[in-house]
């Protein structure tokens, strides 16, 4: 009987002869499955913290259902609340005041020549 000659590198690796060829490869992929995995569940986390609004909260499990207990949503109260709050009508408000009061000056100034 006659034994074959292993000519793969043999690299060892604290002391044990780590793996190569076919099952080298396939340990490599499954680590970087695995960091994958862990990098898509740690961004898929802080979107979820993002959308609920509490950045801070530790991972963890998630209770509950979408579809029990949905507040009702009304298009007309979100837009006055926009609308009401929005530092953009706020600064085009004082924009037309500021606006108003230029016209008003400059009548006032006319009106003294």
């Amino acid at each position: 009987m006659q034994r074959g000659y292993d000519s793969s590198p043999q690299i060892e690796v604290g002391g044990s002869v780590a793996p190569h060829g076919p099952d080298a490869e396939r340990s490599q992929q499954a680590e970087i499955g695995v960091i994958t995995d862990k990098n898509n569940l740690r961004r898929l986390w802080t979107g979820l913290l993002a959308v609920v609004g509490n950045p801070s909260a530790p991972a963890g499990g998630v209770t509950g259902g979408l579809d029990l207990d949905l507040p009702q949503l009304s298009e007309e109260l979100a837009l006055e609340s926009i609308l009401k709050k929005s530092p953009a009508i706020k600064i085009a408000q004082a924009g037309l005041a500021r606006s108003k009061a230029s016209v008003t000056l400059a009548g006032v100034e006319s009106d003294l020549e």
